[in-house]
Formats: C-alpha cells, sequence, structure tokens
C-alpha cells in the first residue's frame, strides 16, 4: 500500500479529520513509525488529488463514501469490499469490527493499478452463510447439520415448514439468525436456509459445495460471458506486429491426456556448444486486459481449481481451452524464452520475447515416454519429432543433475487420479499414473529454467513483481525434525537445503520413507507469493517466479503484464507495496483451492471404497494418532479410529511419547509406522467424506456395495 494510503488510512480509522494540523502530524509520525517529512509529502500527494483538503488549520475528507459487501481473506487479517456499479474489488486493511458479510461503508483511493479503501462503519451486519445438510429426525423434525460442527455445534434449529421438507437429504446454506457461544452449547442456535444445492451424496453437488464454500465457481456472470465473446477466436494479422515468429519451429505440448487448458509448449535444438531450448507460455495478458471484467473475476479466483468432477476455472472457457490454450496445428500468441545452455547445463545466453507458435503435437505423458523408449513403434508414427524429444530428455537430464548439485530437493508426491464412470458417479480406479512417467521431468525441468530465467531477468532489471519463495525452515521445525530422525537412527540435519537432500538420499529405501518423507514437508513452511525476493529453498533457487501457468494462475498474469509493460515502455507496473497486498491476496486463494482439491480428494476415495466393501487390502502404517491410524496402499490413504483396532477389545490403546506407535501394554501389542498391515473396508459415507475401515478382518460390514452410510441421526436425537 503507497505511503499517502497508509497515512489516509490511519487518518480516517483514528477520527484524525477536523483535528489540528500539527497534532496530526505528530500522531501520525508516531503511529505510522515515519518521518514527519515523509507524512507532510503524503499529505500534500492527498491534497494535490483532492483526496482531503486543509482549511482553518484542520484537514477535512473530501473522498466519496461509498458502500458495499464485505468479503474476509482465508488470512483473516484482510478483506476486500465489492461495490455495485463499480467493477473492482477493494482490499481492505482495518477488519476489526467487521465480519464476513457485512455491508460496509468505505472511503476508497484512486489508485486503478492496485484499488484498496478503508472502512468508515458497518452500515448492516450480514449472518454467516453456514454450508451444510438438511435432515429429518426419528422425531419427524428437521435440522440443519452444518459441516462445521466445531464452530456451530452438532445441529441448528430452522423452521419446520415446506422447504425443510422438500430440503431433507440436500446440501444446503443457512443464514444464522440467533446465534452465540451459549446457543451453541445449549443447542439453541436458529437460522433459515438461504440455497439448496441438491441431494447430499451426489458427487456432483458435493464438489459444488467444496468448491463454493473455497470461493470458487464454475460458472462466469453474463457480463463476464459477454466480456469474453468480444475476443477473437483466432489469432489475427494484425496482432503479429512485432512478434517473433516461430511457426515453423516444431513446437509440442506435453500434458496429462485430458488437459485441455495447455499453457505451455516446447521445442530445442542441439547446437555445437550444447543446445537452445524454446518454451512458449500463452501470451494471456493479451486477451485479459486490466482491469476488465474477466481480469477482475480472474483476480477474486486467483487460481483454477481442480476436483474431481472437473475444473473451476480462473478463465471462461474459451480463453482457458482455446485461444490462450496452444493448441494443436492453430496459431497461438505466446511469451518466449530462448535460452542456450551448454553440455554441463550452463546458462550461456538467453531473451525473452512476444512471439507466435504453431503447436506441430499435443503429446500426453504416455506418448512422449514411447516416443523416446519407441513403445509399440511410437518413434515411426512421430518421426517428425522424435530426435527432439530425445533432446529434451537429454537436456532435462542434464538439468536436473544441475539442480541435485545445487541442493535442491526432489520429493515424490504422489497425487491420486480418479477414474470415472461417463456420468462421474462412480470412482471405478485410483491410480498414480504420472509419478512413473520419464516425461514428466522435461516439462518440469524445462519449466523450472524458464522460471528461473524470467526471475534472473528481473532481478538484473531492477523489476519489481511477485517472486514464488520458499522461506528457510524455522529452527524450532528443524529440532523437531530432528527429535524424529533420532527415533529412527537417522543422523540430525542443520536445516540447509543441502542436508535435506543427504537425508532424502539416506531414507530412500527405507522402511520408514514415507513417514519421514511426510516428516520432511512438515518442517518446511509454505511457498508464497510476494514481491521480496527472498529465495526458493526448495528449489535452492535464487531467483524464482511463477510465469509459466498464465492460464491457471494470476501470479503468473501479473508478471507477464510487469514484463510487457516494461518492454513496451508503458502499462501496468504497480509498486512493490501493492505487490505484497496482491501476494497475500493469490497465497490465500491458492491455499483455498488446495485444501477444495483435499476435501475432493476424500470424496472420490469414499466413492471408491463403495465398491470394495469387505475387502481386505494389505497396506502400511503411514502416521499414527491418538485416535488411530491412517494406513496407505502406496495410492490412497484410509483413517482406522482406535475402537476398530483388531486388539482393542483387550485393553486400550494409547500414543508412546514419539508419536510413532500405538501402544497397547496390557497384552504387549503395539501399532508401529511402517508395519505392514491388513484392513476390511467396512463401510463409507459420502456426506463425512470418510471410508471406516478395522483392522478385525472378522467384523461384519456396515453397508452392502454400492450403498453409502451416515451416522449422524441417531446422535442428534440423544
Amino acid at each position: 500500500m503507497p505511503i499517502k494510503e497508509k497515512v489516509f488510512e490511519c487518518m480516517v480509522k483514528n477520527n484524525m479529520f477536523r483535528k489540528n494540523y500539527v497534532s496530526v502530524i505528530n500522531k501520525l509520525s508516531k503511529m505510522l513509525k515515519l518521518n514527519k517529512k515523509v507524512i507532510v509529502n503524503a499529505l500534500k500527494d492527498l491534497q494535490q488529488e483532492q483526496a482531503i483538503k486543509f482549511k482553518n488549520n484542520e484537514f477535512a475528507n473530501c473522498r466519496e463514501l461509498y458502500t458495499g459487501i464485505f468479503t474476509l481473506s482465508g488470512r483473516n487479517d484482510f478483506g476486500y469490499v465489492t461495490i455495485n456499479g463499480i467493477n473492482k474489488n477493494f482490499y481492505i486493511k482495518n477488519i476489526d469490527n467487521v465480519s464476513n458479510g457485512d455491508t460496509v461503508a468505505l472511503y476508497i483511493n484512486n489508485d486503478e493499478v492496485f484499488p484498496c479503501g478503508t472502512i468508515q462503519k458497518v452500515v448492516k451486519r450480514n449472518p454467516k452463510n453456514i454450508f451444510g445438510r438438511i435432515i429429518k429426525t426419528n422425531s419427524g423434525k428437521y435440522l440443519f447439520i452444518p459441516d462445521d460442527t466445531i464452530s456451530y455445534g452438532k445441529f441448528i434449529k430452522i423452521p419446520q415448514d415446506e422447504l425443510a421438507k422438500t430440503s431433507v437429504n440436500k446440501r444446503c446454506t443457512l443464514t444464522l439468525e440467533k446465534f452465540d457461544e451459549i446457543t451453541v452449547q445449549t443447542n439453541d442456535s436458529y437460522g433459515t436456509i438461504s440455497q439448496v444445492f441438491g441431494l447430499a451424496g451426489d458427487p456432483i453437488v458435493e464438489n459444488v459445495v467444496i468448491a463454493k464454500s473455497h470461493g470458487f465457481v464454475k460458472e462466469f456472470r453474463s457480463s463476464i460471458m459477454q466480456e469474453a465473446k468480444l475476443i477473437p477466436n483466432k489469432v489475427l494479422e494484425n496482432e503479429l506486429k512485432n512478434r517473433l515468429d516461430l511457426r515453423d519451429k516444431k513446437f509440442v505440448t506435453i500434458d496429462p491426456a485430458t488437459c485441455k487448458d495447455m499453457d505451455d509448449a516446447v521445442y530445442i535444438e542441439k547446437q555445437p556448444f550444447g543446445y537452445t531450448i524454446y518454451t512458449a507460455i500463452a501470451d494471456v495478458g493479451h486477451y485479459v486486459k486490466l482491469n476488465s471484467e474477466i481480469d477482475n473475476e480472474a483476480f477474486r479466483r486467483g487460481t483454477s481449481c481442480y476436483l474431481g468432477d472437473g475444473v473451476y476455472p480462473m478463465l471462461p472457457e474459451s480463453l482457458s481451452n482455446e485461444i490462450c490454450s496452444l493448441e494443436e496445428k492453430k496459431d497461438r500468441l505466446v511469451k518466449i524464452t530462448i535460452v542456450d545452455m551448454d553440455k554441463n547445463g550452463k546458462i550461456l545466453n538467453y531473451s525473452i520475447n512476444s512471439g507466435v507458435i504453431n503447436s506441430k503435437h499435443k503429446l500426453s505423458y504416455n506418448i512422449a515416454d514411447d516416443i523416446h523408449f519407441n513403445v509399440n513403434n511410437a518413434q515411426n508414427a512421430y518421426k517428425d519429432i522424435k530426435n527432439e524429444i530425445n533432446l529434451m530428455f537429454e537436456a532435462s537430464d542434464i538439468l536436473v543433475k544441475l539442480r541435485a548439485k545445487r541442493g535442491s530437493l526432489f520429493i515424490e508426491s504422489k497425487e491420486p487420479t480418479f477414474k470415472l464412470n461417463e456420468t462421474k458417479t462412480e470412482v471405478l480406479d485410483v491410480t498414480d499414473d504420472h509419478s512413473q512417467l520419464k516425461s514428466t521431468k522435461i516439462i518440469e525441468s524445462f519449466m523450472i529454467l524458464t522460471n528461473e530465467i524470467v526471475g534472473r531477468y528481473f532481478t538484473e532489471h531492477n523489476l519489481d513483481t511477485l517472486f514464488r519463495t520458499h522461506a528457510k525452515p524455522t529452527k524450532s521445525s528443524i529440532d523437531e525434525l530432528n527429535a524424529i530422525l533420532q527415533v529412527f537412527n537417522f543422523e540430525p540435519i542443520d536445516g540447509s537445503s543441502l542436508s535435506y537432500q543427504k537425508l532424502l538420499k539416506n531414507i530412500k529405501g527405507n522402511k520408514y520413507e514415507d513417514y519421514l518423507t511426510t516428516m520432511i514437508l512438515r518442517s518446511m513452511q509454505k511457498a508464497v507469493y510476494q514481491p521480496e525476493n527472498i529465495g526458493h529453498f526448495g528449489l535452492a533457487s535464487t531467483e524464482y517466479i511463477h510465469f509459466t501457468s498464465p492460464i491457471r494462475r494470476y501470479p503468473d498474469l501479473v508478471t507477464h503484464r510487469i514484463l510487457s509493460a516494461y518492454q513496451n515502455k508503458k502499462g501496468y507496473l504497480p509498486t512493490f507495496e501493492q505487490l505484497n497486498e496482491i501476494g497475500k491476496h493469490l497465497s490465500e486463494r491458492e491455499q483455498q483451492a488446495q485444501k477444495a482439491e483435499i476435501e475432493s480428494n476424500k470424496l472420490m476415495i469414499a466413492m471408491w471404497a463403495e465398491n470394495h466393501i469387505n475387502e481386505i487390502f494389505s497396506g502400511k502404517i503411514s502416521e499414527v494418532l491418538d485416535t488411530g491410524l491412517i494406513v496407505s496402499n502406496g495410492v490412497i490413504e484410509i483413517f482406522i479410529p482406535v475402537y476398530d483396532l483388531s486388539q482393542n477389545k483387550y485393553g486400550s490403546y494409547k500414543l508412546n511419547e514419539t508419536k510413532t506407535a500405538l501402544v497397547n501394554e496390557k497384552i504387549n501389542h503395539q501399532y508401529q509406522i511402517a508395519d505392514d498391515i491388513k484392513f476390511k473396508i467396512i463401510g463409507t459415507s459420502r456426506v463425512e467424506r470418510k471410508v471406516l475401515a478395522t483392522t478385525d478382518l472378522d467384523k461384519v460390514a456396515l453397508q452392502t456395495k454400492n450403498t453409502t452410510i451416515d451416522t449422524y441421526e441417531d446422535e442428534i436425537t440423544r
């Protein structure tokens, strides 16, 4: 936030208008910890833009008072207000006395790049909209069961009307009418149904609710769709001016087979010195103009969100899957990095340009692997690009070795892929297909290279942007990890990336590898977007930016625009303070998408388990909790509560001091991390997004194949 806006916000928040000039200067200097001269200059700027005026030795507020709806960010330390008639979100930091959904009066700045405001008062309180479902109890009453029972209690009372009757077993949102700590404790909270989505347990409905509860929807407002229609669906001749024409180069895209939003295409040439690597990234900024309706909505979403029923996109389909997607055999506008690299991975030269390409092939990871290893005679089918694919594998290997040398961490994350039937109502299989394919390393290596090259460019030209930063682990996190390592007889680490890398090598193939990998990940901080470049610990990279996925990540689009503005000497150049606030919002949106994807995965696993009731599986204990075990079969994880452990009838299991085993001292038995274990699936609930399993293999299942259970109804009426 610019200093002048901090000054204005402080004046509004602390009621400094109609106060003596000297006292205002002194207060502002003390509260903002700024030099008085800086304060005076900021006040002059505010006067010049007619935000305030000075008369009779006092300041007066000249800004118009607006009203709008406040939305709290997931970080809970800022929010934004949507104002009717103004196509912008105004970011707010004075949020002490405001709640999500409140109607507020606020002053706004005149900053086109980063609009923000200061709340003057709350005009109307808005009860929270709570996600949950309606049930009918054994006594015939209708109740609302909130998804978040910790915050809102086991149930909330609702009107016993026709809407409640027709909404039984349906996902809804509820508007609270009476709610406080006392009503939660006495089960006396009260609310009314505000929106009905559909039957609870229907996978489409469940995914829609998961997405909506985290701020994502598939649909776009009609005004956004109308704006999207005005964008040409093909590259026009007049758009090629001042662009590097690389349509003759044999670019290819390599993605999952079902991918439609293809951000990147790659091409490589063999050189006497080594290689020239071309990476083409969709030029989304050419089509999505700053502060357009499409842009404002993309910024609000922050990212695309990928759930079990498909993508909840950041951009309308006509952009994400068509004109911005680097489709096969079609001209597409791009940003291009061209990197000359020697045979040891040293960067000899690079350039970043605006260009146009025409991708020659849409390859899946499987097909790229098949070409390289000549599976099913794939090299003959793709003989026009087989040499380039082989060169890509060659260059990728060099880049991987170079990253390893500097301390980059290679952690294989297992992300389940769900195979659904045509109607997306049944999960047929769960796999981890992509992790075993070598071609994923090509795209990973080339994208990291591109992001680092762009990061280097911004650093060399002293340009502010959003860096993708990953802070070093804290001392307390390292100490906790070392305590765990001691239990399993591994040497402690010093917290450097090289010490982490050595540890990952040492645990490779060890019985406790999966568990220790999880603990290693938990010891590290989250990566975020911010203008202060502190480097990327996990990649051991000093200059790293997200640039390669502007179709599905807004931070990449921010960097594209700044790059264009700098190279063209006009356009979008936000300040460091503005980027700081933008980064906070986009980091929070990324985290919300991750939470939604985790919830959707839980739903998909519950659906998969419906077809495996009464089946016995072999797995390993991947984590031990005081409430039970988490077991894994290599792709999915299932929780087994303490009361469903087969030996529990002989006495209670307690968590040991190192939190690595559940121990039953009475019978001298324990369940320890990494132990092989057999378990049986005995139930599943789509509504609660969980699978019920037991180590008692003789236990009778609670349900039959292809049915689900819910566990609340009996509890509610007690």
